[in-house]
């Protein structure tokens, strides 16, 4: 009997031993946060929140803890027909082991552990709002992730909409930049977890806790090792797990890695020194969840890493917190919809025709101002432009969503001035043909801009004696607006050049004050004109030039008379030179500089 003890003692103790053997689980959420701190916007958004977090989340405490948060999961199960294809039933006792895990009840009640007021729901509708399990299953080889390329594979086979579900993978061998000896991570927006891991029992559900405590924004309690000197920018940015400079193969003994605990004497370290009102330096925290050690030491998180996973959940994924795929689908879809043309004369009233489907609450906004709450809406569209029509729909089913409904409508003004005109003999004639016109009105200027002739008649006429242009104008005015249009004519018949009509009258290529035909100013020099017409100023400002634009080459130009031409051309107050430019004649360009 003795020796029969014996044996049984020796083999409790060996498998006591074999046991304790099993090395501490490894994630690999720290090469995922690799990858993506390759990309600089991401690398960017993190600076931001980090600093946010370590300004703001201790005012915000009261408001973060006085409230329960729900984030919506969605599981896609990734398999090639092996055991990896794990049942619904695993799935739903992993969630609730991770549930668990985070309110501090059941198997994982601890002492030192708090309730994070964050829970988990699976998706109850689809991203069409079909009822839906939570879980979808997909075939593929990458469910086995060491073949290189495998992450992004797997990502592109199925993602639901990240603004309204949680992404959850369950492949077969979680790996990622080429370590396979892991067994999940977790990162912004998403985790992975492996099919023989989740749900097959509460103790390996630690590795979906750990993986799920990344993703909301936890660190390894061991990051940064032992620096402290603010414990919300030093470390794991948590200041009540304490400086931890190592990894844990038990659970028993207390071990303090680092000294550190008291540098920051801030009030935000409860480890600041005893003598202003902190509890000291303490042993390192090698229970926590985010820490490395065996799965049966690890059994809470801390209130400081609720408040962190809190704060980032609002800054992170704040559009999760009003997504409504955990609730039943919606069985009548509410649909916004009016009727309105796509343009609308100014000064109409229009009743606009609600054809909203299973909408019981309504809102008109024009241009983003509210309107109207009623069922049809009446409106005086009394500016001429775009304008932006929106309706929301809502049934007052806390099931179904709200719909908008929105046309962008062309409000214009009905009136369109017309004429026609022809000379006869030694008179203009012209008739009024606008329509959408009150009243009409014209106005007939002469070369110089002055005001030759008024009147307010449908038809009239203008004796032309010595007029060699005028510019024609027709004002028509209507209940809200008007129009007006111009034409200028030349009266004179007998070909020369008209000056300041902007019209080659002669047709020889120069208009205006570039003909010769024309009378010399001081916006133009030529070469034509007599010395005298030169307008030399006072004084000459300092100024440059640059080429701006330069012909081909050309072996033959039609002769001129000047070399080059100095003038403002488009009137913005600044010279431009027009010249040619070659060698014996040959490969000629004509060259613009612009001054500035």
């Amino acid at each position: 009997m003795r020796l029969l003890k014996n044996i049984w003692t020796y083999i409790a103790f060996m498998t006591i031993q074999l046991a304790w053997s099993q090395a501490p689980f490894f994630c690999g959420s720290d090469q995922y946060e690799h990858l993506h701190l390759q990309n600089p916007e991401h690398i960017k958004q993190t600076e931001v929140i980090e600093e946010a977090y370590a300004k703001q989340v201790h005012k915000t405490l009261g408001k973060l803890r006085n409230q329960n948060i729900t984030i919506p999961v969605v599981f896609h199960v990734i398999h090639n027909n092996g055991p990896e294809n794990i049942s619904d039933d695993q799935i739903l006792k992993g969630l609730k082991h991770l549930n668990d895990a985070f309110a501090n009840v059941g198997d994982y009640f601890d002492e030192k552990g708090v309730d994070t007021k964050i829970q988990f729901c699976i998706a109850r509708r689809d991203d069409n709002n079909n009822e839906f399990t939570g879980i979808t299953r997909h075939q593929s080889a990458f469910t086995d992730m060491s073949t290189p390329g495998s992450l992004n594979a797997v990502r592109s086979i199925v993602k639901y909409d990240d603004s309204q579900y949680f992404n959850i993978y369950i492949v077969k061998n979680a790996c990622i930049g080429g370590n396979c000896n892991i067994a999940g991570f977790g990162g912004y927006q998403t985790a992975f977890v492996q099919s023989d891991v989740l749900g097959t029992s509460a103790l390996n559900d630690i590795v979906f806790v750990h993986e799920m405590g990344h993703a909301l924004g936890l660190d390894h309690t061991f990051k940064g090792g032992c620096k402290n000197d603010n414990c919300l920018v030093d470390g794991d940015k948590v200041c009540d797990t304490p400086p931890d400079n190592r990894n844990f193969e038990h659970c028993f003994t207390d071990i303090n890695s680092c000294t550190t605990d008291i540098n920051d004497v801030s009030t935000n370290n409860p480890f600041r020194p005893i003598s202003l009102g902190g509890l000291g330096d303490q042993a390192d925290d090698h229970t926590n969840f985010m820490d490395y050690n065996r799965y049966q030491c690890l059994k809470h998180f801390t209130q400081g890493q609720a408040d962190r996973m809190l704060f980032f959940i609002q800054e992170k994924y704040s559009s999760l917190l009003s997504s409504r795929v955990c609730l039943p689908p919606c069985e009548d879809e509410v649909m916004a919809l009016f009727s309105l043309p796509d343009s609308i004369a100014l000064g109409s009233t229009w009743t606009i025709i609600n054809q909203s489907v299973n909408g019981q609450n309504y809102v008109w906004s024009i241009d983003g101002i509210t309107v109207g709450t009623q069922f049809d809406h009446t409106y005086l569209f009394d500016h001429v432009g775009s304008v932006n029509v929106s309706l929301i729909a809502n049934s007052g089913d806390t099931l179904c969503d709200s719909d908008i409904f929105s046309r962008n409508i062309t409000v214009y003004c009905p009136v369109e001035a017309c004429f026609y005109y022809e000379v006869k003999e030694d008179y203009l004639v012209f008739e009024d043909c606008s329509f959408g016109a009150l009243k009409s009105e014209w106005f007939v200027k002469n070369l110089y801009g002055d005001t030759v002739h008024t009147s307010t008649v449908s038809k009239d006429s203008l004796l032309i004696n010595d007029l060699d242009f005028v510019r024609l104008c027709l004002k028509a005015t209507g209940e809200h607006c008007g129009d007006i249009q111009c034409i200028f004519i030349t009266l004179s018949t007998d070909g020369r050049e008209i000056c300041g009509n902007e019209i080659d009258d002669d047709g020889d290529g120069l208009v205006d004050g570039f003909d010769p035909d024309c009378p010399c100013d001081n916006s133009a020099y030529q070469s034509q004109c007599k010395p005298t017409c030169e307008f030399v100023p006072d004084s000459f400002p300092n100024i440059k030039m640059k080429m701006k634009w330069e012909s081909e080459n050309l072996t033959v130009l039609s002769p001129v008379v000047s070399a080059y031409i100095v003038a403002d051309i488009n009137n913005d107050g600044r010279p431009e030179i027009v010249t040619i430019y070659g060698k014996g004649g040959l490969n000629k360009s004509k060259k613009l500089f612009c001054g500035f």
